[in-house]
């Protein structure tokens, strides 16, 4: 049948893996919830990192006790942001 898509028209290669991100423009930020007994995990998903420093200034002043338990991800460099410094 034509039309079909054959699952190799793109190119899987390392430098593709290595800049999907960059292509596709995904999630560059994320925030993470560390909760008391189980693993860590991300509770949001952020394209830029002023939008991710917005949404941590809403949680300090919405859920104050919330607050201390939740950091910024940066994706790419995969480190801790600290609240956008």
């Amino acid at each position: 049948m034509t039309g079909k898509w054959d699952g190799k028209s793109r190119p899987t290669t390392n430098l593709y893996r290595k800049n999907f991100d960059s292509i596709f423009n995904k999630i560059k930020y994320q925030i993470w919830y560390i909760p008391r007994i189980q693993d860590e995990l991300p509770v949001a998903n952020f394209s830029n990192l002023d939008d991710a420093v917005e949404q941590m200034d809403q949680l300090k002043v919405k859920r104050p006790k919330a607050y201390p338990h939740h950091y910024i991800w940066d994706v790419i460099n995969k480190q801790k942001v600290n609240n956008g410094k």
